[in-house]
């Protein structure tokens, strides 16, 4: 694989590498999380067309693995649905009630930039993810 002048790879047609996620602080063992993942042409406040899925908080915890996904820029999201309707709740200050996070574990002081929780996938690696849990 080329370089670019700052050694980052560039990217190649159709290569893909696995992508793990971990979730942490995930308070609620009960409660499944939802894990999104966004290209980088996604609205991230729409669905994504990557990935959604819901996981135990275990399997948050350990690790999920996309063996196949395609080299890329993309934005995680995962929130644990307490309420169990698929959708983040917020309180009537729109402040998210249901832990959540994004990749790159942004510090919030509102809803973060897309540029913010982007990230490069270009070969086999490992997220972790800390959730937010203000309520």
């Amino acid at each position: 694989m080329a370089s670019t002048a700052d050694n980052s790879p560039l990217m190649a047609g159709n290569e893909k590498f696995p992508l793990t996620i971990k979730l942490k602080d995930v308070r609620e063992p009960q409660d499944p999380v939802v894990l999104m993942v966004y290209s980088e042409f996604d609205d991230i406040t729409a669905v994504p067309s990557v990935h959604w899925q819901k996981y135990t908080p275990e399997e948050a915890n350990k690790g999920i693995t996309l063996d196949e996904l395609a080299a890329g820029k993309y934005v995680v999201f995962a929130f644990q649905d307490r309420n169990k309707d698929g959708l983040i709740t917020l309180a009537d200050n729109q402040i998210p009630i249901e832990g959540f996070g994004y990749s790159n574990n942004p510090s919030l002081q509102g809803p973060p930039s897309k540029e913010q929780v982007t990230f490069t996938h270009n070969k086999a690696a490992m997220l972790t993810i800390h959730f937010n849990n203000w309520y």
